[in-house]
């Protein structure tokens, strides 16, 4: 491992306080891990030739176990990457001249991030670097070092950031049905959306990818167990139950039938409203770790499985819960509806 040791002088024999003092020259650009260069998903061009070697680890050991976090980045240079959406992300240098890599991606933005991965020879021995497998939610960030295996060894590289699958985006073109139907208690159920900072949950190697489109239900009766509905419009006028069916056929459920005959728990959106009418999500997929709503996946809730919403894809969304009818007996109601642009 290599450090830097910092000489300080003195001139003159006199020191002025509040007085900024020289530091010789800046640092060549992103050589030390509080500069890094912001960057995206894609290809982006890297030169180590002006760089020296910072020494920085992130802390040595992998936080998640997966791979080696002790390797020694020669004459480093720093990226920093902010997840657009929850994605696994892959980071490698193919494409490199400078034959021989190194790579380390540290979970942070600056000098306190700590190694989550890191990897030399993807390729064999003197080969390029790959780092996979890094699992991030929407918004999340992290210091990525790349560099040199030798001392000395400098040169141009290329670093490529790719997901496991495309970002998608929503946007809220229309709310339909409105106002719902009243349940047994006066008021009726109303959809609400937002774009969630953490709107996924990763299995074991296998990672589930949220939309980015968070869906809330408010106003239901307390103690109800309630599920969404997604279809391609929302232009129907079923009167069925208590309510009004107003999303058109072909029509998926996010319950948790489908999400065990696909095998896909992000399918389930099964809630219960709490005491003030908020739908409090019973399965974590309102978001990574719980919470009210449900956090739309890309996977769709039709067979055959697999199938993902796409970009430009237009979809409609309404929440069906339990209800009581007149009489007191057991019934069921819907909620308005809304209609998203992927």
């Amino acid at each position: 491992m290599h450090y830097r040791l910092t000489l300080a002088l003195v001139l003159g024999g006199t020191t002025t306080f509040g007085t900024a003092a020289a530091q010789g020259p800046p640092a060549p650009p992103y050589d030390v891990c509080s500069d890094a260069q912001l960057i995206s998903e894609g290809i982006f061009n890297w030169d180590n030739t002006p760089n020296t070697s910072s020494g920085f680890d992130g802390g040595l050991v992998s936080d998640s176990g997966l791979q080696d976090c002790a390797f020694v980045v020669e004459h480093d240079v720093f990226f920093l990457f902010t997840a657009p959406c929850c994605n696994t992300w892959t980071f490698d240098t193919s494409g490199s001249s400078m034959s021989d890599t190194v790579m380390q991606i540290h979970r942070g933005s600056d000098c306190g991030a700590v190694c989550i991965e890191g990897n030399d020879d993807a390729f064999g021995p003197g080969s390029h670097s790959v780092t996979q497998g890094v699992n991030l939610f929407a918004g999340e960030q992290v210091l990525i070092q790349v560099g040199s295996a030798a001392l000395g060894d400098v040169g141009d590289g290329i670093l490529n950031i790719s997901g496991a699958a495309p970002c998608a985006s929503s946007s809220i073109v229309q709310f339909g049905c409105q106002p719902a139907s009243l349940h047994h208690q006066g008021g009726s159920v109303t959809l609400a959306s937002s774009t969630p900072t953490t709107s996924c949950v990763f299995l074991p190697s296998v990672p589930v990818i949220g939309t980015g489109l968070h869906l809330e239900a408010t106003g239901g009766p307390p103690g109800a167990f309630g599920f969404f509905l997604m279809a391609a419009g929302d232009s129907g006028s079923l009167s069925i139950f208590n309510g009004v069916l107003c999303l058109d056929t072909p029509m998926g459920r996010y319950n948790s039938l489908i999400a065990t005959n696909q095998g896909l728990p992000q399918l389930d959106s099964v809630g219960r409203f709490d005491a003030s009418g908020v739908l409090q999500n019973l399965v974590g997929t309102g978001t990574s770790t719980g919470g009210t709503g449900f956090d739309v996946p890309l996977e769709l809730p039709f067979t055959p499985a697999g199938r993902l919403i796409q970009p430009g894809d237009t979809w409609a969304f309404q929440l069906w819960y339990r209800d009581l009818d007149s009489g007191g007996q057991p019934s069921a109601n819907f909620s308005d509806s809304i209609l998203a642009i992927f």
